[in-house]
């Protein structure tokens, strides 16, 4: 009786270390701020912007946000590490500075075209990184 429950609490416990040790994707629900941005490897200037997350299912978020200029909005799902941006993305068209603007293309295009996303926490703090592979564009968040 004594080795079933040993064998019970050693396999919780290595349950519990796995999955607290993913880097997957969870619950990204919540307001999410720009920290970073690379495209080909060069990180790009700032431009100030935010995603929001609001879950709709157990792997499907609808979103919205700024993006430099305009604001913007549409679907994901995630599944693992994986993200698959919906097709019915959108954004207001103001114009701005060139600056602003081209920024603001290049964000919306890694976001649209995104291929994963993963959660990581350093020093208390929870960084969302989306990659896009096709255009070598990452995005980093910090959660607000």
């Amino acid at each position: 009786m004594k080795l079933k429950t040993f064998l019970f609490m050693v396999i919780a416990m290595l349950t519990i270390a796995f999955t607290s040790c993913s880097n997957e994707a969870k619950d990204l629900s919540g307001k999410w701020i720009i920290y970073s941005f690379e495209l080909n490897g060069e990180k790009q200037q700032l431009v100030v912007s935010d995603i929001t997350f609001e879950k709709q299912s157990d792997n499907s978020y609808s979103v919205n946000g700024y993006s430099g200029v305009n604001s913007y909005f549409g679907d994901v799902t995630i599944s693992g590490t994986k993200i698959k941006p919906g097709t019915n993305f959108g954004s207001t068209k103001m114009a701005g500075d060139p600056a602003s603007m081209t920024f603001e293309d290049n964000f919306l295009k890694c976001l649209t075209g995104a291929t994963s996303a993963k959660l990581t926490n350093e020093d208390d703090t929870e960084f969302l990184e989306i990659k896009n592979d096709k255009d070598n564009s990452v995005l980093v968040f910090i959660r607000k």
